[in-house]
């Protein structure tokens, strides 16, 4: 997430995926704040996979991406607009990453932009 927030469990048709909450709030944290209160001491690696999420996690992750800039495999799939916004949003904010394309599919899903200084 960009923000610190509790949010309700996703459900879909009473099914809640990849776990059981319990009717509890799941907590959604940004990348700086983890960095921030400690709770994460370095980020070599950033993987996101999140359903139309990514421009909201890397919005909250920038100061940790500056700091320690980890290589990036992010997904571009997920929102129409994702694989221009994405690659325009990091080349911006991050002009000497290397930008890579990876598509995994003969459909239009699992594309993935990779990025590293290396």
């Amino acid at each position: 997430s960009n923000i610190d927030v509790d949010c309700e469990p996703l459900k879909i048709n009473a099914y809640a995926p990849g776990f059981n909450a319990f009717n509890k709030q799941v907590p959604l944290r940004s990348i700086d704040s983890l960095a921030i209160e400690g709770q994460v001491k370095r980020v070599d690696f950033l993987k996101m996979d999140i359903e139309g999420s990514e421009m909201q996690a890397l919005t909250g992750a920038l100061g940790s991406i500056r700091k320690f800039m980890p290589k990036l495999a992010i997904s571009l799939y997920h929102r129409p607009d994702d694989l221009f916004e994405i690659p325009s949003f990091i080349h911006w904010h991050f002009p000497t990453y290397k930008m890579y394309l990876g598509h995994y599919t003969i459909h239009n899903e699992e594309t993935v932009l990779y990025c590293s200084n290396s």
